[in-house]
């Protein structure tokens, strides 16, 4: 992958990430943070708190809201929990997500300022969703 910045898998970071261009995230992560660009969190990688990018590639381990400015893709084997928000989701076969998730709405703006010290809260499902899926037999 050309034009970008690796965090290696030996780095610890605890505390806010910032960056701008893209990046591939190998190491771990506690605080959570924002890149303006791509964000690859790569199958060793282990992200715990929130996350901004302009488009979210995961292969590996993500506990915090994402939120991808223009697309998700969420790969076998990637495990999130959280939720996610973007116009464009792509999840495959294999991927393991726990939260809810948002398409074509805008992400709570507390989460955008600052990703970093935004708390997670459930996602609310709309009255006409909980009706259809009590109708269709599941909980």
């Amino acid at each position: 992958m050309k034009n970008f910045m690796t965090v290696t898998h030996e780095t610890i970071i605890a505390g806010a990430f910032k960056s701008k261009g893209n990046v591939r995230f190998e190491g771990r992560l506690e605080g959570g943070g924002e890149v303006e660009g791509l964000l690859l969190i790569s199958q060793r990688a282990k992200w715990k708190g929130n996350m901004v990018a302009d488009i979210v590639i995961v292969e590996g381990s993500v506990r915090g809201d994402v939120v991808a400015r223009d697309k998700l893709i969420v790969l076998n084997g990637a495990i999130i929990v959280g939720n996610l928000y973007s116009p464009n989701i792509q999840i495959h076969p294999g991927a393991r997500i726990t939260g809810g998730m948002q398409m074509n709405t805008t992400p709570p703006a507390a989460l955008l300022a600052s990703p970093a010290r935004y708390r997670a809260q459930p996602l609310k499902r709309p009255a006409q969703q909980v009706a259809l899926t009590k109708a269709a037999g599941a909980a």
